[in-house]
């Protein structure tokens, strides 16, 4: 890495501040309204339902998850991209994906009547397994992804700008390019490693128009625009023609060019925003994680769209549907950041406190071993 890339990335070091904590708060929220929409059968509702005003607001606003999901992992790539990850860090994200797997599980076998059944012994072990799955699955993939943040560290370090840029170029073209014009299989942990080459970049060479307000802010209106035409035509050529096309078919999935585009200017739109420290904001931004890894729980998800709140039976009775959407949204966000908040505070924190200095110990030992086995390999230093 040359001396200039380093200043630069010196020059950008400070603590996280309000303005990527609200970015967080706001990806969540239209995380959860994205599978209001399509783990609900919501979206096949609308694309079967006559053409209306309710039907292209419910997808406009269910179209965000992808994107948001680039921005949402973009915010770790972009901090991670230039330190070290501790014991403590790791311990931190896997006891919170295990505490609800291991919870979830356990209230659900007591209301179903059949904790004490060999099914729940089976459940109950197959969960114990942190990663169960790298080609399906976003908690999975995020987990195996962090561990790789050390390694791709190493790896973005020799690179100079030039090569850093000839692999954004690489990866923008076999992963998004190519996907226009056919379908291209990937899992998310290759995908993450994408994202985190497009942070880094983000970091470490500072161009004047990274820092632009103005042209982050019409960068991402026009993405955003062009995604939403993009729904809206193919929603119209459904109700007009015999065609029935995916309705989400350019935002299906995170890697397409418009969910990627949006994603990272988004995350650059935030990034240049100027709304100082808010405690409230910080609080609620560290549950979010929390709120993805309660409502996706596959036991939770068909609970909370299809018996509780029935999604797609709301939208084919009442007039308005997009009120209750925005409603419910609100409110799973709120309880699931609420429950998570009280995680923290009960259980997580004490933990720690109390577990502080021995974890800094361990991981000060894991880190000096980490160093001399890439000094061996040739890599270099962590530092």
């Amino acid at each position: 890495m040359s001396n200039d890339m380093t200043a630069q990335s010196n020059s950008v070091k400070k603590t996280r501040n309000s303005n990527i904590e609200l970015l967080r708060i706001i990806a969540m929220l239209l995380l959860v309204a994205h599978h209001y929409v399509v783990n609900s059968g919501l979206l096949q509702a609308v694309n079967n339902a006559p053409i209306s005003v309710d039907g292209a607001l419910t997808l406009l606003l269910g179209q965000f998850g992808k994107p948001l999901i680039n921005s949402f992992v973009m915010i770790t790539c972009y901090f991670m991209c230039t330190a070290n990850i501790t014991l403590k860090k790791f311990l931190k994200l896997l006891l919170q994906i295990m505490f609800y797997r291991i919870v979830i599980l356990i209230v659900f076998a007591i209301v179903n009547g059949d904790i004490l059944s060999l099914s729940f012994v089976k459940r109950f072990a197959l969960v114990l397994i942190p990663i169960q799955s790298i080609g399906t699955g976003f908690t999975n993939a995020f987990l195996m992804f962090y561990l790789l943040i050390p390694f791709l560290n190493r790896m973005v370090r020799g690179l100079s700008e030039r090569q850093h840029v000839l692999l954004l170029v690489l990866f923008g073209f076999l992963y998004c390019i190519l996907g226009i014009f056919h379908s291209i299989e990937f899992n998310y942990v290759s995908w993450f490693a994408v994202l985190y080459f497009f942070a880094a970049y983000i970091r470490f060479y500072r161009k004047k128009w990274f820092s632009d307000i103005k042209a982050t802010g019409i960068m991402t209106a026009v993405v955003a625009a062009l995604s939403s035409l993009s729904i809206i035509a193919i929603y119209v050529l459904n109700a007009k023609t015999k065609f029935r096309l995916p309705l989400y078919a350019f935002v299906v999935d995170s890697n397409n060019l418009l969910p990627t585009a949006l994603g990272i200017s988004l995350f650059m739109l935030f990034m240049n925003l100027k709304i100082g420290q808010s405690r409230l904001i910080n609080t609620v931004a560290s549950t979010t994680f929390g709120v993805l890894l309660i409502h996706t729980n596959a036991q939770v998800r068909g609970l909370l769209w299809y018996d509780w709140f029935k999604c797609a039976e709301s939208y084919t009775k009442y007039p308005l549907s997009v009120v209750y959407m925005i409603g419910v949204v609100v409110l799973v966000f709120v309880v699931c950041s609420a429950i998570d908040y009280l995680r923290i505070k009960l259980i997580e924190e004490p933990f720690f406190k109390r577990m502080d200095k021995k974890l800094d110990s361990i991981s000060e030992s894991f880190s000096k071993r980490l160093d001399r086995f890439f000094t061996k390999l040739g890599i270099g230093s962590t530092n």
